[in-house]
């Protein structure tokens, strides 16, 4: 899903809805490992210069929001949620 210049709220909301979606359903049946480069930084820590790219692809509110969604259906696994230190 590129995120290039484009807006959160018109590419990756649905998709994404429809991924924790098809997540969860699957997590009902078997144990769930999801991997991949999902471009967004979730937290300030994740870049160089975080209050630069407050709103920019990748690091604005929505898809930090969104991200968090997705965060809440896999991390609810065995191994539980990994956090910065």
């Amino acid at each position: 899903m590129p995120s290039m210049s484009l807006r959160a709220s018109t590419t990756v909301a649905p998709s994404r809805t429809a991924f924790e979606e098809y997540l969860t359903d699957l997590a009902s049946r078997k144990g769930v490992v999801v991997c991949g480069d999902m471009n967004v930084a979730h937290e300030p820590i994740d870049l160089a210069r975080p209050k630069e790219n407050v709103g920019n692809a990748g690091f604005s509110d929505e898809e930090r929001g969104k991200f968090d969604e997705l965060l809440a259906v896999v991390s609810s696994t065995r191994f539980g949620c990994f956090t910065p230190t």
